[in-house]
């Protein structure tokens, strides 16, 4: 949602006319030539970084720690 507001303002900053890739970049964003791809391209990167992480949750699970097992059975036996 900011990366439009974010291209209008460099676009403002640098000027329409800008020379740099850059720039010519942001110009091709807010005639959206390619929005479609933005937004396939970031739900692909957070996909990956969800699935990669009960991936390795899976495989490496969380180590527990012995002294806070213990507290907790002392917590339990004391109520």
């Amino acid at each position: 949602m900011l990366v439009p507001l974010f291209a209008d303002v460099l676009i403002k900053l640098t000027g329409v006319g800008g020379t740099s890739d850059f720039a010519v970049y942001l110009q091709r964003y807010q005639n959206h030539e390619f929005e479609q791809a933005v937004i396939n391209i970031s739900l692909g990167v957070v996909i990956t970084a969800i699935t990669l992480s009960i991936i390795l949750t899976m495989l490496f699970p969380p180590q527990k720690d012995d002294e806070k097992l213990k507290a907790a059975e002392d917590a339990s036996e004391d109520v």
